[in-house]
């Protein structure tokens, strides 16, 4: 049955709606606004907005409006189409959590008169929530799941030809819009929980938009959120600069106080920054389970830390059976408030089943007993097990501990729940558009989300919401989760908007427009697959690709497998299912293992998702039969009659995930206490990642890495497969690259010639080859020049002065004086260097003169001579000694016993007189005196001072009275000299 059927006649139940409904409704501040929702949705009677005939349409005239170009905004004059003389039917509403926004709401337009001939569409973000909001609707309806109220899913549905309200996921509803975009048989959709953002609600919304504007006016939407930028969206929902109206419920019907103590200050000691976020969660747990009544929700970024704060649990509470409950246990009751109670813990995230799903949000049983209101008055005192869980079995009153994810943040009712512990972590997912990986990422959450938490304590009754951190925190926090299409693989978006007739996504409405160059990057890769053409426009196998309803890479390893046979492409979709619905298989970091739990399971899921392999196996080998070999196919088909593991099939389409193990850098001493250590793994796309010692994959030498968590640098392997590196050099050949090196060995100084084997950045192999001779060799000097600097090349003292020396003379006088500074001489490497290199792979000990005869070959010879009287290398002083200028930054410094320079009256210059000596004036052991460019002015000035220090302390040396006429000296002598 379509899910776009219309309802063949109304229930009894839906005629009584009105009066079943107003006893549940009376006190929920949703009753405030069903007026305004009323007018907001009313549309007209008028003809310009019945749009369509909201009849069903037959699979051609669907197509034909798929394919037909029809959308006046994008293709007519090239005008946006501006709302008509009618309002448009579209609003925002803006309700507090549990003023029944996504139950009562739907149920409400039931009783619309535009509803009557139609179904309305309720989208929510989580499996969890569809599920639980169509209960609770048919319970308000007195009736079962199915009959007016249905839903449906990935994996799951249940509804009927009578279904009038359809809840589902909002992935669902994309591909419904793509496939039938005049949404026959559909008067309304409520997108739920908006405000979680994520990228298939943000492209339906879009979509949703399009379908309006262009073929259904008469289609109402409505956005709904507890927190959400409304202004915002209300503008998206109105073409032409307009904004729809905004709804919003003020108040929330129980208050829910707000309590802040930040990790690290917990009840059982723990005072450290460090503590570990499942202590923390554990502890306050702890607290007020004795503390305060009613159930707990504990809010934690992921499975693992659900885990491991349940196991926490288990050990501090005694009498607890794993997951199940605790038992109350012997002794004296210590806690009033906690005497007589048995806890449940139970766990809630979305790779349980469904079962397990159900189990942590059903209500606990609570047999007779006294009941009182507690709460603990100081959090620091140091509450013993015993204490919270002594219990007299005669009084006992059932409670729930529930561990959950994200999972439980919105569009959800767990009645028992009075206090929420907020750890304000999320996991979420990050696409990195380089390596094309999507890694999961640990963040604070939004404001937005912490009050959609805090408000799970006050659904019932007045609550408490603690959250784990300083409120000064609050400041830093974004306001709104950030949306999930500025950080997601777009390459889904992109296949399914070319098949739509969209190649330009400016052409639709996005709440947030998708990140420019995330769309190059996903078109680009597209494109390289072979799903779209240069122009942009799908192709049959992006078709296919797309037909098979999956991740784009998982659809092409399934095309991939589809060529070798049934049997491959099964255990293909069978991989394909486990990586994309949580908890199939298990949650183990070894996919193999993972299928075969897959593969073993009995539950009703597991067994709807082997059929749905089957389904999805047989359409890729229809699809496959009528394409040539997808271009990143490369398992060979003599492979067809071994049923490939995990991670061959892995591997031929993920190819630059495969890893290897590196070797430990630094192993265990003897005697060393041994800990668990992780390993380190290289991947073929350059990043680093590790796996934990407790993994069965621990010690694998080759993965193919599938899931990760963490820095992009080096990421935790969530989720993995071995493979054989045998296997991965025969099929993947054409990834391997074979090449020949020349490089640089920085401890010889010399040039080392290998041929290498990598598979990405991955070395398989490594081969020392004869050194490098004549133009190889001099290429590779040029390289390594490059690569490493002038320093490695044999500077000696002449070729260092001559390149101080023309740089003196460039940064005086310029043109023609060549510029020989470090990036203007590596610019120049083939005009100074190559000419005067010998072809050897090592400079010869006794050739020091090369890189001289390399500069000088940037002069002319008149330059060369000019060179020579302009910044001569050495001065002659009075003594007729002839002594090495230094030159640097921009002076020449002759550094020279003060004695030499007797008698000299006029200061030395160079540069053709225009730049003065800087000279260093020497003691007889060598120390500066005095620095000047002004002799003259020294033998008249300070002489004195430093001639009267210096005669204690050398009285073997000259310090005459008047040095201009002393003659100069470069000896010590036992009598003073005569006068001159």
């Amino acid at each position: 049955m379509s899910e776009t059927d219309l309802p063949k006649r109304q229930t009894k139940a839906t005629e009584n709606l009105p009066k079943r409904q107003t006893e549940a409704i009376e006190d929920l501040p949703i009753k405030q606004v069903l007026a305004g929702i009323d007018a907001a949705l009313s549309g007209s009677d008028n003809a310009a907005l019945s749009g369509s005939d909201n009849g069903t349409l037959s699979d051609s005239s669907s197509e034909v409006l798929r394919r037909r170009d029809s959308r006046i905004r994008r293709h007519g004059d090239g005008n946006e189409a501006k709302p008509g003389p009618v309002a448009l039917p579209r609003a925002v509403l803006v309700a507090p959590p549990g003023a029944g926004k996504s139950s009562f709401v739907p149920l409400h337009l039931l009783q619309a008169p535009w509803a009557q001939q139609g179904r309305i569409i309720l989208l929510e973000p989580r499996r969890l929530a569809t599920r639980a909001l169509a209960r609770r609707m048919a319970q308000l309806l007195g009736e079962q799941v199915g009959q007016t109220v249905g839903y449906t899913m990935r994996l799951e549905k249940n509804y009927s030809a009578a279904t009038r309200i359809l809840v589902m996921t909002e992935g669902s509803f994309t591909r419904l819009i793509l496939d039938n975009p005049e949404l026959p048989g559909i008067c309304a959709v409520l997108f739920d929980e908006f405000h979680e953002r994520s990228l298939e609600a943000d492209f339906g919304l879009a979509l949703a938009l399009d379908v309006a504007d262009s073929l259904r006016p008469d289609l109402r939407i409505l956005v709904m959120s507890a927190t959400l930028d409304s202004a915002s969206i209300a503008a998206l929902l109105l073409p032409g600069g307009g904004a729809a109206p905004v709804i919003e419920a003020r108040g929330r019907n129980f208050p829910v106080e707000i309590i802040y103590h930040p990790r690290g200050q917990g009840a059982r000691g723990a005072n450290s920054r460090a503590e570990r976020v499942e202590e923390a969660v554990a502890c306050a747990c702890c607290t007020w389970l004795a503390g305060a009544e009613g159930s707990i929700l504990a809010f934690l970024p992921g499975q693992a830390e659900i885990k491991r704060t349940q196991a926490l649990l288990e050990d501090w509470l005694p009498g607890i059976q794993p997951g199940r409950q605790r038992v109350p246990a012997e002794g004296p009751a210590h806690s009033e408030t906690a005497a007589g109670e048995a806890v449940i813990i139970a766990p809630l995230y979305g790779g349980l089943s469904a079962e397990e799903q159900e189990r942590a949000i059903k209500p606990v049983t609570r047999p007779a007993g006294r009941q009182k209101r507690g709460r603990a008055t100081d959090w620091g005192d140091n509450i013993a097990p015993a204490a919270i869980i002594a219990a007299a079995p005669e009084t006992r009153i059932t409670r729930k501990i529930v561990l959950a994810t994200a999972i439980a943040e919105s569009a959800l009712t767990i009645e028992d729940v009075r206090i929420v512990i907020d750890s304000g972590l999320a996991r979420l997912p990050v696409f990195d558009p380089v390596s094309g990986m999507t890694r999961l990422q640990t963040q604070r959450v939004s404001l937005a989300s912490a009050a959609q938490r805090a408000g799970r304590a006050g659904r019932v009754q007045a609550g408490l919401a603690v959250r784990l951190w300083h409120e000064e925190q609050n400041k830093a926090l974004p306001a709104f989760t950030p949306p999930e299409i500025l950080a997601a693989d777009l390459r889904n978006l992109l296949l399914d908007c070319a098949d739509f007739g969209i190649i330009n996504l400016r052409d639709l409405r996005f709440a947030s427009p998708p990140p420019a160059a995330a769309c190059r990057q996903a078109r680009q890769n597209l494109q390289d697959l072979g799903a779209l053409d240069k122009t942009g426009q799908i192709t049959p196998l992006g078709r296919a690709l797309r037909q098979l309803n999956l991740p784009v890479n998982h659809a092409h390893m399934l095309l991939s497998a589809a060529q070798l046979g049934r049997r491959q492409a099964e255990r293909a979709a069978a991989l394909a299912l486990v990586l994309t619905e949580a908890g199939l298989g298990g949650a183990g970091s070894d996919l193999d293992n993972r299928l075969e739990n897959f593969a073993r399971d009995k539950s009703a899921r597991a067994t709807k998702a082997r059929n749905l392999a089957k389904n999805l196996a047989e359409k890729a080998c229809r699809l496959a039969a009528l394409l040539p070999l997808p271009p990143m196919s490369v398992i060979k088909r003599g492979d067809s009659k071994n049923l490939m593991s995990a991670g061959e099939i892995l591997a031929a389409t993920w190819w630059e995930r495969v890893a290897r193990r590196q070797k430990d850098e630094n192993p265990r001493k003897i005697g060393e206490r041994h800990r668990a250590k992780p390993a380190e793994y290289l991947m073929a796309n350059g990043r680093g990642a590790f796996i934990d010692e407790t993994s069965p994959l621990f010690g694998q030498p080759w993965l193919v890495c599938l899931e990760l968590s963490g820095s992009l640098a080096k990421a935790r392997i969530r989720a993995a497969a071995a493979v054989s590196e045998l296997w991965l050099r025969q099929h993947l050949a054409d990834k391997i690259s074979d090449e020949t090196y020349t490089v640089f060995d920085e401890e010889s100084r010399a040039l080392r010639r290998f041929r290498q084997c990598k598979l990405g950045a991955i070395m398989l192999e490594s081969v020392p080859l004869p050194p490098p001779q004549g133009a190889l060799a001099d290429a590779g000097w040029l390289q390594a020049v490059r690569q490493f600097g002038l320093a490695i090349l044999p500077w000696d003292k002449t070729a260092e002065n001559l390149r101080a020396r023309l740089a003196f003379l460039h940064g005086h006088f310029g043109a023609p004086w060549p510029d020989v500074g470090d990036q203007a001489l590596l610019g120049r490497l083939e005009d100074w260097l190559l000419p005067h290199l010998r072809g050897q792979a090592q400079f010869a000990a006794g050739d020091s003169s090369v890189l001289s005869r390399a500069l000088s070959g940037l002069l002319t010879y008149d330059l060369r001579k000019q060179a020579e009287k302009l910044a001569p290398s050495h001065f002659t002083v009075p003594t007729g000694s002839n002594i090495a200028l230094c030159y640097r930054q921009g002076a020449a410094v002759l550094s020279v016993r003060v004695q030499e320079l007797f008698g000299l009256r006029q200061h030395p210059a160079v540069a053709g007189g225009k730049v003065p000596l800087t000279l260093e004036l020497l003691s007889p052991a060598g120390r500066v005196l005095q620095i000047t460019a002004d002799i003259a002015g020294f033998w008249a000035g300070s002489w004195q001072d430093v001639a009267a220090s210096q005669r204690g302390r050398y009285p073997k040396h000259f310090w005459p009275q008047n040095p201009e006429t002393a003659a100069p000296t470069g000896k010590a002598k036992s009598s003073k000299p005569k006068s001159s």
